[in-house]
């Protein structure tokens, strides 16, 4: 580990050149190398900004951010917007965010949790959402979230009929996959057959099957995910 350190008070004047040390030594970066260990007597009142590479060197060791309060530690990266990871004391977890302004905290711009109990989607934070269908059962929606949850129109459905229907959806891409679930709304949850059907940049086909035995008129909520992928 090398860390540079300069002097906060700078030198002036002219040298002596009586063996004392040197204005442009003085007023020199100076790097320590091979540090075991560089603590801070006091915390830091304002950002820092570190450039390079923190790395623990040999093997079995460790190379920590320790912070406090509601944040365990975290790293952070600066670009257009604050996008990073951090620790949340609460319950162990793995926090990522993404889109951080000024007046925003990483906590509510976080957008997916890594934790003990299981890895997914933050809930709270506008990353899912709702839409309601209109008209029919095979009206389109719109809904451009990552995940979120549709009720149907309670319009008939014949024993044995399909409906389909497309979602609208900007995080939705060829390289994608998706998950459709029934919710709620059914009077039992074996008389649908639900089902995506197709998908495209920027849209996802749900079908819908009645299979139980005679028409419904229900306003069946469908739950969606899509994840991430790629096919090259």
């Amino acid at each position: 580990m090398a860390v540079t350190i300069t002097h906060a008070y700078v030198a002036t004047g002219t040298d002596a050149g009586n063996g004392e040390v040197h204005k442009s030594q003085w007023n020199a970066a100076h790097t320590v190398s091979n540090a075991a260990d560089v603590t801070a007597t006091n915390s830091f009142s304002a950002q820092q900004n570190f450039g390079g590479t923190f790395d623990a060197g040999v093997a079995g060791s460790t190379c920590n951010i320790k912070g406090s309060g509601s944040y365990g530690g975290g790293i952070t990266f600066l670009d257009t917007n604050y996008s990073g990871i951090y620790t949340q004391n609460s319950g162990g977890e793995l926090r990522f965010f993404a889109n951080q302004t000024t007046g925003d905290t990483a906590a509510s711009k976080s957008f997916m949790v890594a934790s003990p109990s299981g890895f997914g989607l933050v809930t709270g934070n506008s990353v899912g959402g709702t839409v309601t269908q209109a008209t029919s059962k095979t009206t389109g929606v719109t809904l451009n979230k990552p995940s979120g949850s549709i009720t149907m129109n309670s319009a008939a459905l014949a024993n044995g009929a399909v409906a389909n229907f497309v979602l609208t959806n900007s995080c939705m891409s060829l390289d994608d996959f998706a998950l459709v679930i029934l919710n709620s709304g059914a009077s039992n949850s074996n008389n649908y057959r639900i089902e995506a059907d197709s998908k495209a940049a920027g849209a996802l086909g749900i079908r819908i099957t009645n299979i139980s035995g005679s028409s419904k008129s229900e306003a069946v909520v469908i739950d969606f995910l899509i994840i991430k992928g790629a096919l090259s």
